[in-house]
């Protein structure tokens, strides 16, 4: 997202936080109010010499179920794990203890995920962090600790984590059976080199009026490396799946709520077994989660209504397996 503040003060009493573990190895700063961890507990794993960072939700039936879907939800730049449970409300957790999944927060190191992008003002992207073989050796950590149904690994993210779940399909498509990118493009500097292994379901979410990550591509704020356009994006994957070339186009009904957005859903396909692609373009929509909470609306834009983003990736993820 690479702005000073992911989200700014968040109320989120009513969902009954529960404090997250106090452990110094775990002190990641948060820049803003990330809200509340909710039940999400902090934990470290050595990788690579660094000790990384992350937050669990474990649902309250895990121990009685077989199997764990696991979804790894990817903050935005200068922003980290927590945050992202503020941004989408904790929507998440509702789908773990109906669902009986895993919900994970990792943090990226100094706030920012290496996502591909041709970015010299993070040091992340300079100092060419292995993200990948963070969230790989975090996954396989989970997979030996809890039920974890392999062929059921997900990722999505907001803005640089939406970017880093985009790297995910491109390079870890043998691992993650699908993503979700929202408010996210795929960077320039990984367009020549995105070969996904397999096909892999890719669900996109993306505001017309993302002044951050805009929707027809070029820099990101503050000239913060550049990506292609989000269409442009979504016909690569399609391409990448085998999906017929020429996708559908459905507006999808108004909610007559006065939010001055409108959501229209792109779908490819004809796609190869155990991929897909669709795009959920929001015109009118800022650099938002849809249906997430809002944040500095000035820069970041309009917080769409018209879908309810944590519940349509979800209805998504459900359709792929690895």
């Amino acid at each position: 997202m690479n702005i000073p503040e992911l989200i700014v003060a968040l109320s989120l009493a009513t969902l009954h936080p529960t404090p997250a573990a106090a452990d110094d190895a775990c002190a990641t700063p948060v820049l803003g109010n990330g809200g509340p961890a909710l039940g999400a507990t902090c934990h470290t794993l050595r990788v690579n010499g660094e000790a990384r960072s992350y937050r669990l939700y474990v649902p309250a039936n895990a121990a009685a179920r077989l199997s764990l879907p696991l979804i790894l939800v990817l903050h935005g730049g200068g922003g980290a794990g927590v945050s992202m449970v503020g941004m989408t409300k904790g929507s998440f957790h509702a789908i773990a203890e109906r669902e009986g999944a895993l919900i994970v927060y990792p943090d990226a190191l100094n706030n920012n995920w290496n996502d591909g992008r041709d970015d010299f003002q993070s040091k992340s992207h300079t100092s060419k962090i292995d993200d990948v073989g963070f969230l790989r050796a975090l996954v396989k950590d989970l997979g030996q600790r809890f039920a974890v149904d392999p062929t059921r690994i997900y990722a999505t993210g907001a803005s640089n984590g939406g970017m880093m779940s985009i790297r995910l399909a491109c390079e870890a498509a043998d691992l993650f059976a699908a993503v979700a990118p929202v408010i996210g493009s795929m960077p320039v500097g990984l367009s020549e080199s995105c070969k996904p292994a397999r096909p892999i379901g890719v669900v996109m979410m993306n505001g017309t009026e993302d002044r951050l990550v805009p929707y027809d591509g070029g820099f990101v704020l503050q000239r913060r490396g550049s990506v292609l356009g989000v269409e442009d994006t979504a016909r690569r994957f399609a391409a990448a799946n085998g999906c017929a070339a020429l996708p559908t186009t459905e507006a999808l009904p108004n909610r007559d709520i006065d939010d001055d957005t409108r959501a229209t859903r792109i779908t490819y396909s004809g796609c190869t077994a155990g991929g897909g692609m669709v795009l959920y373009r929001i015109d009118g929509g800022g650099h938002t989660w849809p249906m997430g909470a809002p944040y500095a609306p000035r820069l970041a834009g309009r917080v769409s209504q018209e879908i309810d983003g944590t519940a349509v990736i979800w209805e998504f993820f459900q359709r792929y397996r690895r």
